[in-house]
């Protein structure tokens, strides 16, 4: 996973198409090239997703999904 500046994220964001969004910001996007951008963020101070992440939990399960032969996305680093 990665982490982007504002300036990085702007500048992927553009020309994105948004298909997810709540009251913290843009969730899911589609991209120029047609890949998905999921983003994740921690909202509370004390939290769980700060010793797991969200993003390794989102990354195992779709391994995971993919291995019982079950369609899932495809991860891209």
């Amino acid at each position: 996973m990665q982490k982007y500046t504002y300036d990085e994220y702007m500048k992927l964001r553009k020309g994105a198409h948004v298909l997810s969004r709540d009251f913290f910001g843009d969730k899911v996007l589609r991209l120029r090239d047609g890949s998905m951008l999921k983003l994740f963020r921690v909202k509370r101070l004390f939290s769980s997703a700060r010793v797991r992440p969200y993003s390794l939990r989102f990354v195992r399960n779709a391994e995971k999904l993919n291995q019982m032969n079950i369609s899932s996305v495809r991860i891209i680093i």
